[in-house]
């Protein structure tokens, strides 16, 4: 009976350590550097001559405060950008990605943290953030983030005065 405890424990103590992150990502951006790339994309993310602002940038800045992390930016296509990700170059992608985006099976998505309507177009978009595939701990890392963020990241949208309140939904 004590060997099939001892060979039990000793099955589940590797499994303590899940999720894990292939390239340690989430262990290196603590008190480190988040590399993040941007895409333009009003009012998700505004493109300035220093730094990106708008709803994305301003969470990505909370969160790595949270870290004690400083955030190297790296301004791109969408396309450039997710190819950076892939290639491990970048740790996280902003730019108003929706969950929906071509781009989902060959990256890791956040779950969506905002569901917002266009009242011009009626089209429901589930706004997510990219990581890197494979980084299990950091991915669920952004979307703890990104789920105690909910009600902020709503209000930043209001106050871009994107759309009205009544076609946001927290």
């Amino acid at each position: 009976m004590i060997r099939l405890l001892v060979l039990l424990v000793a099955c589940i103590s590797p499994g303590c350590d899940y999720p894990r992150d292939a390239s340690e990502t989430s262990r290196r951006v603590q008190r480190g550097v988040i590399r993040a790339g941007v895409v333009g994309n009003p009012p998700w993310v505004i493109l300035s001559a220093n730094t990106p602002s708008g709803i994305e940038p301003q969470l990505l800045q909370t969160l790595a405060e949270s870290l004690n992390a400083n955030i190297e930016w790296t301004i791109g296509s969408e396309t450039m950008v997710i190819k950076r990700l892939e290639q491990r170059q970048l740790d996280v992608v902003v730019g108003g990605l929706e969950k929906d985006t071509p781009w989902s099976d060959r990256i890791g998505m956040s779950q969506w943290y905002l569901l917002a309507i266009d009242p011009e177009t009626n089209k429901k978009s589930k706004h997510v953030w990219a990581a890197m595939p494979g980084e299990s701990r950091w991915l669920l890392e952004i979307d703890r983030f990104l789920q105690s963020r909910r009600s902020e990241a709503s209000d930043l949208l209001l106050e871009a005065q994107a759309w009205p309140p009544a076609e946001v939904f927290r």
